[in-house]
């Protein structure tokens, strides 16, 4: 009769045991599917980025295609100069979408993917109406449009704060 005690612990204790193996399995197999899927929409954002440099870079390049990208332009009437500037900050900013979606995905490390985001937005600061008004309406989500813009606010507020806080300048 003891004997079969022990056996029905020790099946008792298998079943539990068979339950929460299949319970990490289970977690395990999620982890590995979000995973996955941060990464591939980052792989996603590399890949659009790298087809949208090549074309930027063409229309930088190229006289003929500025001045169809000009008579094309939805967002009101541009000179060459402004199609020049105008993708030269698409440039920067699908650079800067990359990061953001490295920096808001789980498949990255968060750290220095928001330090280049950061730094982006620093140098397309100085630009910031015209890339609200020429750039931002051309297709990029709602999300990175609000962090970038953000971003911008952070930096009015800290050269604000420096230009009261010392004269000269500060750092950001």
């Amino acid at each position: 009769m003891v004997l079969n005690d022990w056996r029905d612990v020790l099946d008792a204790v298998s079943g539990v045991a068979t339950i929460c193996l299949s319970a990490a399995s289970i977690y395990i197999a999620v982890a590995v599917h979000r995973w996955q899927k941060n990464a591939a929409r980052v792989t996603g954002q590399v890949l659009f980025s790298e087809l949208a440099r090549n074309y930027n870079e063409l229309v930088l390049r190229q006289p003929e295609l500025q001045e169809i990208e000009r008579r094309r332009h939805p967002f009101g009437e541009l000179e060459l100069s402004d199609v020049r500037k105008m993708f030269f900050q698409f440039l920067l900013l699908n650079e800067a979408c990359t990061r953001f979606a490295a920096m808001t995905s789980d498949a990255h490390d968060k750290e220095p993917c928001e330090v280049s985001f950061k730094n982006l937005a620093y140098v397309m600061y100085a630009d910031r109406c015209f890339i609200e008004q020429h750039c931002l309406p051309r297709g990029y989500a709602a999300d990175f449009c609000s962090a970038l813009q953000a971003e911008w606010a952070r930096i009015d507020a800290k050269q604000s704060a420096g230009a009261r806080a010392c004269v000269g300048g500060g750092q950001l």
